[in-house]
This record gives structure tokens, sequence and C-alpha cells, in this order.
């Protein structure tokens, strides 16, 4: 059978991942891999869930098995399956950001800038120590040397953290108030750093009964900067230290929208330390004042304060770039085909949500009260073209947080099959997790036949679980699949996780006809 371009190239890629399986007890006919399929649904730990599946054949685009296919389930991060495919189709593999430094003169001839310095964000994600692989001055290192390269070395006026390039709330529409306390959910804006979290940890102090031993990363964040910025976060606790017997056991408490976190319990005095990442509540100053911290360190001081222009809820006149300012330097992001990477094989929120605004800030023919909305209305239009119809899905942002989002494992499948032939396939496939080896699968599939052999998104919400992607068959036909299960509640130690990792394997072992 002709394999249509470019599945062409991919098809090669799935049937190495394919070679090698050994099965012990391999499926031989379609038949029996749909009982297979029915047997171990039927028999699931948690009788009152919904399940989801559907399987087709590349090749040949045959179902191979279908049940509720066609039925609405949450889907949890597989939205991030939509956002990514969204993103590498309307800006490209190559497509890169740019953080700009602008002001409205150049600098003296001894490097004084005598007004304000500004920095105007497009929503690169990767801005971070963790990132670069250091520390806080390792992450904002690139945009420090571009201010020295650009000759500053000493900034009489303001730091001023430009936001005007998205337009809306700083968490994505349907995101629960109880997550936005946690590092899953931080707030999203066209200046990030260090995926706008700080981490908090807690070491044991001298001896039993002793306060333990804060400390914080950055470590400026929870004092005023020498400009009076205010602090970042603060952080109250009544931590202690164990004695050698007990467990760690921490109690962290951050209301929504509020830069305090509240931390209870002990440490271990033998037990090592206890971290945590925190999300900032305002990610703009929080990058602003990495800004200010990095130069410091590199000898050039800000005299003024930072701050923010634009942002939810700013008045309009009082809170755009004046006429007149002129780049000093452009900071490029990496491109997307490495950025997509980081949100699909990790699941990340932040940059999944980054991806969908950064799609819809470049929609100027659809108005849209907000860069979301408009993202979501670009997500449209893409998905008509893939032949979706619009009662099979619906979103309402593009991390997978909110339980509002509904998709049909058909157009789940139906997604995967388009961008298997997609002009951005190779990057594509090479964004997604893989089956024992990397992202948020490293620790499943772990042995043959579906070690290295699954590629495929996973998805996790209470009572939620999901994964969507590609498996080869023991016969090297590539297959799409779609496994979406809701209300999953059992007793005991079953697990949603090991009830669809079972279904896969069932899959990787067909050797039936192609």
């Amino acid at each position: 059978m002709r394999i249509p371009q470019p599945l062409g190239l991919i098809f090669p890629f799935l049937v190495l991942l394919g070679q090698g399986i050994a099965a012990e007890a391999p499926i031989v006919s379609i038949a029996a891999l749909q009982a297979g399929l029915a047997a171990r649904l039927a028999a699931t730990h948690a009788p009152g869930a919904s399940w989801g599946v559907e399987v087709i054949s590349l090749e040949s685009g045959k179902t191979l098995f279908a049940t509720n296919a066609d039925r609405l389930f949450v889907p949890a991060s597989n939205t991030k399956l939509f956002t990514g495919a969204l993103a590498l189709d309307q800006l490209g593999p190559a497509d890169r950001l740019n953080t700009r430094v602008l002001s409205m003169e150049k600098p003296a001839a001894d490097g004084t800038l005598a007004g304000d310095l500004w920095i105007r964000g497009e929503g690169d994600s990767l801005i971070s120590g963790r990132a670069r692989g250091g520390g806080w001055k390792r992450g904002i290192e690139p945009v420090v040397a571009a201010i020295q390269a650009a000759g500053i070395k000493q900034v009489k006026g303001d730091l001023v953290a430009d936001v005007t390039r998205f337009r809306g709330p700083a968490y994505g529409n349907g995101w629960n108030w109880d997550d936005l306390s946690v590092s899953d959910a931080p707030p999203v804006s066209p200046l990030t750093f260090n995926n706008n979290c700080v981490r908090i940890t807690f070491a044991p102090g001298p001896a039993p009964g002793q306060p333990a031993t804060l400390r914080l990363d950055p470590p400026w964040v929870s004092s005023a900067s020498a400009a009076g910025d205010p602090p970042l976060l603060t952080v109250t606790h009544r931590v202690i230290t164990g004695t050698t017997n007990q467990e760690s056991q921490l109690t962290w408490e951050m209301p929504p929208g509020v830069a305090v976190m509240t931390v209870s319990g002990l440490v271990a005095f033998e037990g090592g330390s206890e971290s945590a990442e925190v999300p900032v509540v305002d990610a703009a100053a929080y990058f602003a004042r990495a800004v200010r911290e990095g130069l410091a360190a590199a000898g050039v001081q800000v005299s003024g304060r930072i701050r923010v222009i634009g942002g939810y809820g700013s008045d309009p006149k009082s809170s755009s770039p004046p006429p007149g300012l002129q780049e000093l330097a452009a900071i490029p992001s990496a491109p997307l085909s490495l950025r997509i990477r980081e949100l699909m094989k990790p699941s990340d929120n932040l940059h999944a949500q980054l991806a969908l605004l950064q799609v819809g800030a470049r929609q100027r023919s659809v108005p849209a009260s907000t860069t979301e909305a408009a993202g979501l209305r670009a997500m449209d239009s893409f998905l008509a073209a893939v032949g979706l119809h619009r009662t099979e899905y619906f979103f309402e942002e593009g991390s997978g947080l909110s339980r509002k989002n509904a998709v049909t494992p058909h157009a789940v499948v139906n997604l995967l099959k388009f961008m298997a032939r997609h002009r951005a396939a190779k990057e594509w496939m090479e964004s997604l997790p893989i089956g024992g080896v990397d992202g948020s699968l490293k620790t499943r599939f772990t042995a043959l036949p579906t070690k290295g052999n699954v590629r495929a998104k996973t998805g996790s919400l209470r009572h939620v679980n999901a994964l969507s992607g590609y498996v080869t068959s023991a016969s090297g036909e590539p297959l799409a699949f779609s496994i979406l299960v809701n209300q999953y509640v059992a007793e005991g130690s079953a697990s949603s996780r090991r009830e669809i990792d079972s279904l896969v394997e069932l899959l990787a072992n067909y050797a039936g006809p192609r």
C-alpha cells in the first residue's frame, strides 16, 4: 500500500520503534484484538467509570476498535495535543519569539541611560535557570548580556516591564481557584522567568526542636530591592526540626492572588530537606526583578523602580508604551520545535497556555476580547481544516487544567492522523513522550514490546485519565489511539493508569494482517 507523504517519512520511524518486539502471546486477528480490549474494559476496577476508546491503522485508515468514540470526555492534558498541533501549524517549527530591550534614547558615551529601560516580552517560556541548567543568574543571563552589549552601564530611570502583548487575566479560563497556589498553575505572562515559580526549601536545624532553616531560590524574592521594589513573596513558617525517627511533614498554605506562603510542620533531623515550587503572583515584576538583580551582579545599577505596563484590568490610556521607543537589543527564543518538546514531554501547563496565547497574539483579522479567546478562535479554524465538527470538542484554555474542556476519542484520533501527515510531522513526533524513555512516560511502558514503542500524551485530573498517541503493532503496523476515562473511582490499589497501559500493551502485541 502506498503511504501518503509526509506519513511516508514517519512510517519507517514508527516501524523502527516496533522492531525487536518479542510478544509472548501475539494477537493474530482483529477479532481477537477487539475481544481482548473489550474484556479488559469490562473488567475495570471502577465499574462506574466512563471509557472512550478509538484505535485506527495509520496505513489503511481502518478503525480497529472503538467504544464511546463519539462521546465527549474531559481530556485533561490531552488538551495539549490540540494546543501543540495548533502552534506547529500556525507558527511553524522554526518560529522564534523575541524579548526586546527598548528605550526612548540610546545610552550616552559613558554608558549612562538617562531615561527608562523597557523590557517587552512575547511569551518566551524558556528564560529560566532550570531550562539553562543553572541557577537564576544563568537563567536571566541572556537578557543581562544583551543589555550590556547595547552599551548600557547605568540606568537612571525606571525598569519597565511591558506585558501589553497579551490581553486578559493571568490565568487560563476555567482554572480552579485551588490550583492557583501550586506550581502546576502559575500566572501566565509575556515576561516569564523560572516558570514563574520560586523554590522554597526547609532543611533541619542544628538539633531536634530547633527551628528549621529556610532557603529561597532566588534568594531576593522575599526582600525589597535597593530602589524600594516590594518583596515578591513573603514566607512565614513554624517549621521545626523533628527527631531522627520522625517523618518530615509540612503543610503549605497560600491563598490565591496573595503573595504570602504560610508553612507549618517539621523536617526530620537526619531526613535531608523538603522543597516545593511556589508560584509568584506578579510574573512581570518577578521577571523585572530578576533583570535588576542580574544587572546589579554584573555591575550595572538601575536607579529607578520597577513598573509594569499592561496586564489585566489596566487602563489602556495609562498602561501603553509611549511612541518613540527604539529597540536596543532583542533576545531570540529557542525555535518552536524545541519549545514544543518542553510543553509536551513534561506536560507543562504554563508552556501550553503560552503557546495558545502566542498564536492568539498574532491573530489580526479576528477581533477578540482576550488573547486567549483569539487563540481559541484560531483553534476552531485549524480544527475545521483537520476535519473536526464543532460538536466534537470544546476548549476554553490551552493546558487541560479546565474541567470544562471536552473532546471525543474520535476527534483526538483524527488529529493524530492529520499530524502524522503534516508538514511538521517530524517535530510533532519528536515532541511526544516516549514510553520507558522520557517525559511523562519515563516510568511507564518500561519493558518490551512497549518500551520505546509508544509515543503518546498523558493526561490526568482527579478521577480523569487519558493517553493518546501512537504505537507500532507486532506486525509493524503503525496505529493511532485515544483512551479517555472519566469518573474513575475505585477501591483499593486499582489504577486507571495501569488499566490504560494494559490496553496499549494489547495493541503492541497485535500481530494481525496489515
